[in-house]
């Protein structure tokens, strides 16, 4: 009977369909690696040619630090956010915050002291006058840092010596001291004096020296209205012994160490108390105050901080060696590679793993396995912070832990942008402030400071100075001149009308007020008016921090000049870009972080209601903001991941039964992996979801080919369970080796997140893969495997061994039986050979590729010298136990040509070091229940 009807006549033959799925893929297979190896050459040249082409674009390849990229995803709400922001203000407009910080040595110590300070002032002293050569010129801090908006001056050596002079803005606890003035950089000169620095500087002073020499009542009163006063000579000393400490500093005279923690409370104000107000959280941190409320410590665990905002742009198959054996020669494995995982699966692991006892305690593990991950799950944390990617141990590690233990402030932004009327949206703007003010983490200052508050406050105070000049009759409807000068920019706001042909009219003087009894700006005059406070307030503009796009107009102002151009206002365009900004602050854990951007959102999302397009802006919305939906997506991934498996592991295999085998021991892995995370410690972040969505993947390679192989084999479940076992047991374990010693290189990492993140994660990965793959689902299969796709007519798991047939072919023919040439000295008397095909003697052997790989064609050619037609054709004859040869009665003088072509089975020689299997009749497969039929030996 030939093969093909021996595995199709059952009792219920199987569909044919897999089979001529799987022949035919493998046919195609196979013709194209023909192909290739028929065109060798030309194969390796392209291969190379492509190589070398690739590795050109190793040359243009670059290191990515922009954070954005690596962490936003691409097409989110923050990736459209984050464009906005940069298509109005540029790359250019963002600035970061450095700080330094300082903790004292001991648990007990307090940095509340002046020597303490000192060493502040020297640390940050050091980092403030550090310069860097770049693009050939030199930079230092006050080229660099970010300075509060310098104001307009008409006179021009006032306005060159503030430019000279205007500081950078840091916040220190030094601020609330004379020594706060020695961070600031900078110096002006003015004949007859010392060079002017803010350790010197009295501004009040100044003014009152050169009044005589130029006019200065605009500067004097811009002074006044940010309470700039005498600047850092009117505050305390921390060393009165200093000879450098002014006069004017309160304890000079007395020489008394001031009451540090008295004077740190509440905060510290930088040269303008009006507009630069520190609050003490953004100082201290986290200090110890004594019931009452006073400050005690500031210290370990406490510390201090310097913040500089400066401006800047911002990783099976075994090639087989087909040896040539000649007649005569044996091909031996080595005797020390007798043993081999293949051997060992079939003769010890396999009859014990699919024992009922070993079943039953194997599918208990597991499930116990099972459930403590579940467990474990509970345990796993959002978030991935900085101290989880710097090494342990080191100085940056240390401070980033300080930061976030004691300084965890965020500096976050409200934007409103275009598409909506700012000027008839007052209110709704007013009300998204005030819901954002009144999160649980955001440290909002009282009273309010954004723009829009500064904006309407300095507009009440240009009305307040109107109506005092109206009523004691300086300001009338035909002049200003007399009146001050915020009673004049009234004046000239009051009579705009925002009509291009009727610009003016100074009826309105005495009719309508710039701001009404809630506050809220006359629509109007909006842009109107705010291209006069920007121009004439840049103190309270920068201390907004608004950053309009399109910024308004410039504009100056002289009350003299009542000519009609002087008196028309040009009005700001509309806006597209302005924020609110904001600090958020008690930020140390992910739900923490949660929590804010989920209250931010539905703030916007309750101003959207009312008309408000605004997002928040921030490195918390930035980082944070996938920890939203991390969760829900990563099972949607895992989902739909396991549901492409299925289907493609259905379409492959064909067998939905088996596919979802597969997807059930893969759903498994993933889950227990996960909790095993939970207790490692690890937490969930875009990087482990990624490993852990990839483990599905990883996954298969684990259990596909298992299964394959138990699909393929014919018997009983536990017999093709077995026969599985050893046929793919050792290419998963080759498999799992080789990626275990491609993480180990990982495990060497200075990085603790590389090893924990990485290493560990991925190597517990690697160890579910093979239990899951060579424990679980052969048990599972054992017991719920689907039937096989090949039967056989007596249920047996091997095929019989075929009777030897002659050939019908003219001589010369082949004559097919044993052979001893191709027995190996351990060959026992009553073994029986293999059935082979014994060519004639000195003939030259073709083989031609057939469609199918498993038989090909066999060419025998044997060339004679041409005589007459005779019977002197050579024959070919055997003996039992002899070797076949040709027969002697071939004419010697008679030469021909002839081919014969036959198909057969043909065995490749083993590889060096495999086990041989030699078909003989002797009892099957360890775990066969057929009593009969041929089978490997152990």
């Amino acid at each position: 009977m030939a093969p093909g009807e021996l595995l199709t006549s059952g009792p219920e033959p199987p569909s044919r369909a897999p089979l001529w799925l799987r022949a035919h893929v493998g046919g195609l297979l196979f013709s194209l690696g023909c192909a290739i190896q028929r065109h060798c050459g030309k194969v390796l040249f392209v291969g190379l040619l492509a190589f070398g082409a690739l590795a050109l674009g190793l040359r243009g390849a670059a290191v990515e630090t922009d954070l954005e990229r690596l962490w936003v995803e691409a097409g989110s709400r923050v990736s459209q956010e984050l464009r906005y922001t940069k298509e109005k203000l540029g790359e250019e407009a963002v600035y970061t915050s450095q700080t330094l910080i300082q903790t004292a040595r001991g648990a007990s110590e307090s940095v509340l002291t002046p020597e303490a300070l000192g060493l502040h002032l020297q640390a940050a002293l050091a980092a403030s006058k550090v310069q860097v050569s770049l693009y050939g010129k030199s930079w230092d801090l006050n080229k660099i840092c970010y300075k509060a908006g310098v104001p307009v001056i008409e006179n021009g050596m006032i306005e060159r010596m503030i430019e000279k002079l205007f500081p950078c803005v840091i916040l220190t606890p030094l601020d609330c001291f004379w020594e706060g003035a020695k961070l600031q950089g900078g110096s002006a000169y003015l004949p007859g004096r010392p060079d002017i620095q803010w350790t010197n500087l009295d501004p009040e002073q100044l003014l009152e020296e050169l009044g005589p020499f130029a006019s200065l009542e605009g500067f004097r009163e811009l002074l006044d209205k940010a309470q700039v006063g005498q600047a850092y000579v009117g505050r305390p000393c921390l060393h009165p012994d200093d000879p450098h400490c002014p006069a004017s500093a309160p304890n000079h005279h007395s020489r008394q160490v001031p009451d540090i923690a008295r004077e740190l409370s509440g905060g510290c104000h930088g040269f303008s108390r009006k507009f630069m107000h520190w609050q003490e959280e953004l100082l201290l941190g986290s200090p110890v105050r004594s019931p009452q409320g006073r400050l005690l410590r500031w210290g370990a665990p406490e510390g201090g901080g310097v913040r500089g905002p400066c401006g800047s742009g911002a990783a099976q198959d075994l090639l087989g060696q087909l040896a040539g054996t000649g007649r005569g020669q044996v091909c031996r494995p080595l005797p020390c590679a007798r043993w081999n995982l293949s051997r060992f699966a079939r003769c010890r692991y396999a009859p014990l793993l699919l024992q009922p006892r070993t079943k039953g305690l194997v599918l208990v593990l597991f499930g116990a396995l099972l459930g403590l991950s579940l467990y474990g799950a509970t345990w796993v944390q959002d978030g991935l912070t900085l101290t989880d990617v710097v090494p342990r141990g080191t100085k940056e590690y240390d401070f980033l832990a300080a930061q976030i233990k004691y300084f965890s402030l965020y500096e976050v932004a409200l934007v409103t942008q275009g598409g909506f009327d700012y000027a008839r949206s007052q209110r709704a703007l007013l009300d998204l402030h005030s819901r954002f003010s009144a999160l649980k983490s955001v440290l909002a200052p009282q009273p309010p400071r954004s723009w829009l508050h500064r904006y309407s406050t300095w507009l009440q105070g240009v009305q307040a100075a109107f109506d005092q000049d109206w009523a004691a009759g300086r300001i009338t409807h035909h002049s200003c001149r007399n009146g001050s000068e915020d009673g004049a920019l009234a004046y000239r706001l009051l009579i705009q009308t925002g009509d291009a042909k009727e610009p003016l009219d100074y009826s309105q003087l005495d009719k309508r007020r710039l701001v009404d009894a809630d506050g809220l700006i006359l629509p109007e005059l909006f842009y109107v008016g705010l291209t006069v406070w920007v121009s004439r307030d840049p103190l309270g503009l920068a201390a907004s921090q608004a950053n309009f796009y399109p910024p308004p107009p410039e504009w100056l102002h002289d009350k003299y000049d009542s000519t009609g151009e002087s008196l028309h206002i040009p009005a700001a365009p509309p806006l597209e870009f302005a924020q609110f900004p904001f600090l958020l602050s008690g930020l140390r854990q992910t739900a923490d972080f949660v929590e804010a951007i989920e209250g931010a959102r539905a703030a916007c999302e309750e101003a959207g209601r009312a008309g408000i397009r605004a997002y928040p802006s921030g490195s918390p919305f930035l980082f944070w903001e996938q920890y939203l939906g991390l969760r829900r997506c990563f099972l949607l991934a895992v989902c739909v991941l396991l549901a492409c498996t299925f289907v493609v592991c259905a379409l492959l295999l064909l067998s939905p039964w088996t596919a979802g085998l597969i997807v059930l021991v893969l759903a498994m892995m993933t889950m227990e992996l996960f909790g095993i995370m939970g207790f490692l410690g690890i937490k969930l972040s875009a990087i482990p979801v990624v490993i852990l969505v990839a483990s599905v993947g990883i996954g298969v390679e684990f259990t596909a080919h298992v299964a394959l192989g138990f699909l393929t084999a014919t018997g009983s479940r536990d017999v093709r369970s077995a026969q599985a076992l050893e046929h793919m047991f050792a290419p998963v374990m080759d498999g799992a080796v080789s990626t275990l010693l491609g993480l180990l290189m990982l495990a060497g990492s200075d990085f603790d997140f590389i090893v924990r993140y990485f290493f560990v994660v991925l190597t517990v990965l690697t160890g579910l893969g093979l239990l899951h793959g060579l424990v679980l689902l052969p048990v599972l299969l054992s017991i719920l495997g689907p039937p096989p796709q090949v039967s056989l007519p007596d249920g047996g798991s091997h095929l019989p061994h075929p009777d030897p047939v002659s050939l019908p072919l003219s001589p010369p023919h082949f004559f097919l039986g044993p052979s001893p040439a191709f027995r190996g000295p351990e060959t026992g008397a009553g073994d029986a050979s293999s059935t082979f095909i014994l060519p004639p003697a000195h003939s030259h052997i073709l083989v031609e590729a057939s469609k199918d790989p498993s038989f090909p064609t066999i060419t025998v050619v044997r060339t004679y010298k041409d005589s007459p037609p005779g019977p002197g054709l050579p024959s070919l004859t055997a003996t039992g136990g002899s070797e076949a040869h040709w027969g002697t009665h071939a004419s010697p003088g008679a030469f021909t040509t002839l081919t014969a072509s036959v198909t057969v089975a043909l065995h490749p020689p083993p590889l060096p070091g495999s086990y041989v299997q030699e078909v003989s009749e002797e009892p099957g497969h360890p775990m066969a229940t057929e009593p009969k039929g041929p089978g490997p030996r152990c």
